[in-house]
């Protein structure tokens, strides 16, 4: 893609402009009326999924983030790549692999039976996001939600200690501490709670 400067404006609704290349696009995830929209949105597991409507393509889109307020920073990511004129299976293959370390980023060790998602920001908005949408799209896991470094291991423990699955909301800053400490925790508790397949 071209080196270029841009502008890009995100509202806190999800909606926003990116303007850049002698031209701009709006986005939306409420109007039609947007160059770039979305519909069929849904979240579950650490995902958004939807359809993407822009001037060029339409098609659908998973990006690991949780939440589906997430949405809205799809759509901007998505205008800004089209207008810089990637292709549909670029952006497509991109947003699968994004993600933001630090924020709503996801951790997953061999068996899955204990996970975390850690966000930094000391907003408070932006942790209510994070563990409502931790305690709706993680069905059948207990949500635990651990504010302190050092209690990571003790979380880790009781989560492997339990029989159903757990997600670990890790709140706190500087994230990469917090996802440090859930990786050594692993590596310490770590058990299969049924033998390996394969």
């Amino acid at each position: 893609l071209p080196s270029t400067d841009l502008l890009c404006v995100l509202g806190a609704g999800g909606s926003g402009t990116v303007r850049g290349t002698g031209r701009s696009l709006s986005f939306s995830t409420r109007s039609f009326l947007a160059d770039v929209s979305s519909t069929n949105e849904r979240a579950g597991y650490g995902y958004v999924q939807f359809v993407a409507h822009t001037p060029t393509w339409e098609g659908g889109v998973a990006a690991p983030l949780p939440g589906i307020f997430n949405v809205g920073p799809a759509l901007a990511a998505i205008a800004t790549l089209e207008l810089l004129g990637a292709r549909e299976r670029e952006v497509q293959e991109g947003l699968l692999m994004s993600g933001v370390q630090g924020h709503g980023e996801l951790l997953f060790p061999p068996e899955q039976h204990v996970c975390a998602v850690v966000e930094q920001s000391r907003d408070p908005r932006d942790r209510r996001l994070i563990v409502g949408a931790a305690r709706e799209e993680f069905e059948g896991f207990t949500v635990e939600v651990v504010t302190d470094a050092e209690a990571v291991d003790e979380a880790v423990a009781r989560g492997y200690a339990r029989k159903s699955d757990t997600l670990l909301v890790l709140l706190g800053q500087p994230g990469e501490a917090y996802a440090d400490a859930f990786q050594a925790a692993v590596r310490r508790h770590f058990r299969w709670s049924g033998p390996p397949c394969g």
